[in-house]
């Protein structure tokens, strides 16, 4: 009986415990040609399995990643013993990149493909004025802010999450939608753009019927950013202030400090400098 998983193919990032580790599993299991694999194994962080998961897009390649990083969300715990057995109980989650076409003010298309987001930033000194459809509806008329990103539940934990997006489970059929420094409309947080459910994948009221295969999560969704214009503002963006108290300075101090990702801190300034 030919055993499953015989032939994989290990990358490593260039670090010197992904390398370490990378050395130790191909004298154990072999390390078999890219082209010929039946799984690819990438060593790193998280940023590797990006690189990877790009590098071997469309070759239905399972790809399977080992922490040798730093966050390593994507990642598996390394243990250097009973790979293949892991690989058998490993759980397939499917990832579905986004597809972004960006158009230029001289009318150059661009077209690339996206895992985690699609983000778009100003490239000024002075705010965004950015307008939001989905779907050919306007969602949003005016977004003034420093960007907006749209990230699919993979990335939803990448830089969604350090701009206080929401966190979506992989095989959620939404994306997230996330202002990046938003001055107005000012407590606007971003949403999580669902798919609609369209011809034969409707059943009764709307749900899935019994007994059909789901669809992909978000095959035609079509999510428009457009920039309207930059310009500067009239007064710069909220801060939260103290109080003075007479001859006495005020040390910078943290708020909210959730995790060191959400630290903000208060300017240190003298008693009449407020």
């Amino acid at each position: 009986m030919t055993e499953r998983f015989a032939a994989i193919s290990f990358v490593a990032s260039d670090t010197a415990e992904a390398q370490a580790a990378r050395l130790k599993l191909v004298e154990r299991y072999g390390d078999a040609d890219p082209a010929e694999a039946e799984v690819v194994v990438a060593l790193g962080g998280d940023g590797l399995m990006l690189q990877t998961l790009h590098r071997f897009m469309g070759t239905a390649k399972p790809i399977y990643g080992i922490n040798r990083g730093s966050v390593g969300f994507l990642m598996n715990e390394f243990r250097e013993r009973g790979l293949r057995q892991r690989l058998e109980a490993a759980h397939r989650s499917v990832v579905h990149p986004l597809t972004m076409t960006a158009v230029d003010c001289n009318g150059k298309r661009v077209e690339a493909r996206a895992i985690n987001e699609v983000s778009l930033f100003r490239r000024s000194y002075q705010a965004a004025k950015l307008r939001l459809s989905v779907d050919g509806q306007v969602r949003l008329s005016e977004l003034v802010a420093d960007g907006v990103l749209l990230a699919t539940p993979a990335g939803s934990t990448a830089y969604n999450l350090s701009a206080n997006g929401p966190i979506l489970p992989l095989d959620a059929p939404l994306l997230a939608l996330t202002p990046l420094s938003p001055f107005r409309p000012r407590r606007w947080r971003g949403g999580a753009a669902a798919r609609p459910c369209q011809g034969d994948d409707r059943g009764h009221g709307g749900r899935q019927a019994p007994g059909q295969r789901r669809r992909r999560p978000y095959p035609d969704r079509q999510c428009r950013l457009g920039l309207d214009r930059d310009r500067s503002l009239a007064r710069p963006r909220h801060a939260a202030r103290s109080r003075p108290q007479p001859g006495r300075t005020h040390p910078a101090r943290a708020v909210r400090l959730l995790r060191p990702r959400r630290w903000s801190c208060l300017a240190a300034s003298s008693a009449d400098g407020l």
